[in-house]
């Protein structure tokens, strides 16, 4: 009898539309290095175009260091950028991930499954994996007000549910009825304190919001 060969999913580390390179930090100036090198498909002109696709580059050139199979994913839903708006842009990301793989910096890896972005490995001759890891900013974003979550018993983990919540028709009622509902009840929370730990050990991480 024979046995299929066990295959190892591929996990990879999620390049966060939110990350970049602070200036100043050796990491930088070497991002910067490699980001002059990339060929774009349509060059970018204005100077907010440009920093948002190096911020791209450097968030996946962060996931790419930092993972330990030099496999990055990242947000490439154009509905999902309207949801999350994320800072930086879905034309930033949704270019800067051809333009690498067209270089050969980045290839696709593994397949891609229902509610599964594709995952994208530096192979061993990218430029990417020259770079030691480093450490990235964030820039200013706030999770949306009112969300929409495949699953059914731990939300938390749950991916959006990105096309009910871009649909034209829930948008609206989310505005209309959601949106103001929730918007009180967290200025209400923001304007009161809590005891959030009155037995137990404290935990940092853990803040209200509803």
């Amino acid at each position: 009898m024979k046995t299929k060969p066990a295959i190892k999913k591929t996990k990879g580390t999620f390049a966060v539309p939110r990350f970049f390179i602070p200036e100043g930090i050796p990491a930088y100036a070497e991002a910067q290095k490699l980001f002059v090198q990339i060929k774009w498909r349509k060059q970018p002109k204005r100077a907010d175009a440009i920093r948002n696709r190096f911020n791209a580059f450097s968030s996946l050139l962060w996931a790419v260091t930092t993972d330990e199979d030099w496999t990055t994913y990242t947000d490439l839903n154009k509905a999902s950028y309207d949801i999350r708006k994320w800072p930086i842009n879905y034309d930033a990301m949704s270019q800067t991930v051809p333009a690498l793989k067209d270089m050969g910096w980045l290839k696709d890896v593994g397949l891609r499954t229902k509610n599964r972005q594709l995952r994208y490995v530096a192979p061993q001759s990218s430029p990417m994996r020259k770079i030691a890891s480093f450490k990235v900013g964030e820039l200013t974003w706030y999770q949306p007000t009112v969300q929409i979550r495949r699953g059914k018993t731990d939300l938390e983990k749950a991916p959006f549910d990105t096309e009910l919540m871009a649909n034209a028709e829930q948008k609206a009622w989310n505005a209309k009825y959601l949106l103001p509902v929730m918007s009180d009840l967290n200025d209400k929370l923001l304007d009161h304190g809590f005891t959030l730990f009155p037995f137990g050990k404290e935990d940092d991480d853990v803040q209200i919001h509803e």
